[in-house]
């Protein structure tokens, strides 16, 4: 009886190993721009799906708003799962391909790594920040969108967005925010 937990404990790493280095192999196996771009595009994609307003609405006026339903927590899980899947995946990305250079910065395959970063808890956005403000100082990701993010990541820390006036410029807004939320460049 008391190996059960022993066995269950292998048996998860050794799960949680073989989607690792599945995930590694489909990634690296992306040799041009476009596959690159692709795979991030279906990324966002299966990030936005799962999000889907109308069947959470669906779902909550069936069961007359009860956030604690079977129903409604079982698509929540679902969209823990896919968070946690699309997160691994976007880091294994930037291990095997660096932080992407889009051209078109308006493409949802820019907006991809962001936003499913975004979609994780604080220690995951902090783990994730070296490559974000690398790919700001590259200029593969735009000042104002790494602004942005910066203050996604403040809403989230503090519950209120970060206030600025009108005289701070994007610069400054992004240092301030990167100092309030004691993210250390190397």
């Amino acid at each position: 009886m008391k190996y059960i937990g022993l066995i269950i404990l292998v048996l998860l790493v050794s799960c949680n190993t073989s989607q690792t280095t599945d995930i590694e192999k489909e990634i690296s196996n992306l040799k041009t721009q476009v596959d690159k771009e692709n795979y991030l595009l279906n990324l966002f994609e299966i990030d936005q799906q799962v999000r889907d307003s109308d069947e959470e609405y669906e779902i909550k006026k069936r069961t007359n708003f009860d956030e604690n339903s079977t129903e409604y927590l079982n698509y929540l899980k679902k969209a823990i799962a896919t968070d946690s899947l699309n997160f691994e995946k976007i880091k294994v990305f930037v291990k095997f391909h660096g932080y992407p250079d889009i051209e078109n910065k308006n493409s949802l395959s820019y907006a991809a790594i962001p936003t499913i970063m975004l979609h994780q808890g604080l220690d995951n956005n902090s783990y994730f920040f070296s490559h974000l403000y690398e790919a700001y100082l590259d200029k593969k990701l735009t000042s104002e969108d790494f602004s942005s993010i910066l203050n996604r990541m403040y809403s989230k820390n503090f519950d209120y967005r970060y206030k600025i006036d009108g005289t701070t410029s994007i610069d400054q807004n992004i240092n301030a925010l990167m100092e309030n939320l004691n993210l250390k460049v190397n």
